[in-house]
């Protein structure tokens, strides 16, 4: 169906119910105004009850047309028709009555502007009938009581609220085109915006695969070499790298299909304890690395939920990584769990380095990374945090104190396992909670701490001098091993802004 065709069946449409409406308030507004009659016209008041009586009867025929496919189908016609009915049948209450001194003439003056701005008329239909309903009363007066000056005034007001009614219904029918115009080109760029999702959802999907693909047949092999030689800095550093972009592929990804909806969640029978508890014990090696102590809290109090695991374990992945990557050595890191009432709850805190208090009402935006932040990220991490928990139906707050460390807390609905939950998956799951599962090592990809040692090469005595900045700490030692026995240099951890570096 066209534009033009969808155009024409919503104006017809609305016609329709515009016709209808003034119909109904035709029937109740004659009869409501009979009493007027025996004040203005008490000689004639009977003559102009029948004429009002009649007018009642034939709305209420034209009524009954518009619930019919015939009166819909031409419901132009119709609802001219019974405009021009009631503007002629004031114009013979003005003939009853005393011609052209007669006030009957502010009705048809009423209907003229009533029903060309409430009916979607078009410029060529209210111009005929404004016409159509001037001559009429002139017509009538003339024929029945002759020309008076009076009339000729009367007639300047008719022509005068016919001209005002035309003009807005022309200015009418254009706003409406305008604003089907407007919806049309807003309903093309809907569908264009949805089928350019589509195309970018396939596009991640399709890389996702593509990229996953090759870092499998990589990973894979890595974690064999790395059985057999495990001191082995490269393979440890290849290893790590690559579980940490497998890991952005699958926030790329989950992103994707979270905006088209393609994402739902699927509870099953799982204990958030265990899901905690994995993720810590796969966090360990991370923190003991950095000499950060990890501390849990009431993980094994929590009841058996149905919630999604893999989802709230991406959650919790996602905060312990971070509260690891920005706490120094010597810091603090908590994960607390409890259940109250119909709520359960878990909370990461940490004593790392905080947020300022104008970046935590953005720190869920997707790409958005607080000022001064030179920990590596995307930005993706928290933003997917915050849509699964709320596809989830929970909710995260932060709070967080600059310079002294940050909190948050993930709330999520208790749904104790029956029977009678249709749609949970029946099988058990269970959390893997070893440090070597390739999903935990991915969630907890950038917890930080260094898995390549700087080696130093020994260069000539007269070796130039060179300086390195990477703050990325596998690169710089595998940079660093490749220099060393070329170029001479000295490297300082953790320059603050501003700190000159060693030559």
């Amino acid at each position: 169906m066209d534009a033009s065709t969808r155009f024409a069946d919503e104006q017809r449409a609305l016609l329709v119910e515009r016709s209808r409406w003034l119909l109904a308030f035709g029937v109740l507004f004659f009869p409501a105004n009979i009493p007027l009659d025996h004040i203005v016209a008490p000689d004639i008041a009977s003559r102009v009850l029948v004429v009002r009586l009649g007018l009642v009867v034939a709305f209420a025929l034209f009524l009954g047309a518009t619930y019919t496919s015939v009166g819909r189908h031409f419901i132009r016609a119709v609802s001219v028709a019974f405009a021009l009915l009631a503007s002629l049948g004031f114009a013979v209450c003005t003939f009853l009555h005393t011609g052209f001194d007669s006030t009957y003439v502010v009705g048809i003056m009423l209907v003229m502007l009533g029903s060309c701005f409430s009916l979607p008329w078009r410029l060529g239909p209210a111009a005929v009938f404004c016409a159509v309903s001037t001559v009429g009363y002139l017509g009538l007066n003339l024929v029945g009581h002759g020309w008076s000056d009076t009339g000729l005034a009367w007639v300047a007001f008719l022509l005068g609220s016919g001209s005002v009614a035309s003009l807005a219904t022309h200015l009418n029918a254009r706003g409406r085109q305008w604003q089907f115009d407007q919806r049309e080109e807003l309903a093309q760029a809907k569908a264009e915006l949805e089928a350019l999702g589509e195309a970018r959802t396939r596009f991640f999907a399709n890389v996702s695969h593509e990229l996953r693909t090759p870092l499998m047949l990589i990973l894979g092999p890595l974690e064999d070499l790395l059985e057999d030689q495990p001191g082995d800095a490269v393979f440890a550093s290849m290893w790590s790298n690559g579980v940490r972009l497998q890991r952005q592929v699958e926030m790329l990804l989950d992103l994707a299909c979270l905006e088209v909806g393609r994402l739902e969640s699927r509870p099953a029978r799982a204990d958030l304890g265990d899901v905690l508890e994995g993720l810590v014990e796969a966090a360990r090696p991370h923190a003991e690395r950095s000499g950060i102590d990890l501390v849990v809290i009431g993980l094994d109090e929590l009841p058996a939920s149905l919630l999604d695991p893999e989802q709230i374990e991406t959650v919790a992945g996602n905060l312990l990584s971070n509260a690891l990557k920005f706490t120094p050595e010597g810091g603090r890191v908590v994960v607390e769990a409890s259940a109250s009432g119909e709520m359960m709850w878990f909370e990461v805190r940490d004593t790392g380095v905080g947020i300022a208090p104008d970046e935590i009402e953005r720190i869920f935006d997707r790409f958005h990374r607080a000022r001064g932040a030179t920990a590596p990220g995307t930005g993706l991490g928290l933003a997917l945090t915050c849509e699964l928990v709320e596809l989830n139906g929970g909710r995260i707050t932060a709070r967080s104190v600059e310079g002294e460390g940050s909190a948050f807390r993930v709330v999520l609905p208790y749904r104790p396992v029956t029977m009678d939950v249709v749609h949970a998956r029946e099988q058990t799951v269970e959390v893997e909670v070893s440090a070597g599962s390739t999903r935990l090592e991915a969630l907890l990809s950038d917890a930080g701490g260094r898995t390549v040692k700087e080696e130093h090469g020994t260069a000539p005595a007269d070796a130039p001098h060179i300086l390195l900045v990477e703050d990325n700490a596998d690169l710089r030692a595998f940079v660093v091993g490749q220099l060393s026995r070329t170029y001479r240099g000295e490297h300082r951890l953790g320059w603050r802004r501003g700190a000159a570096p060693n030559p």
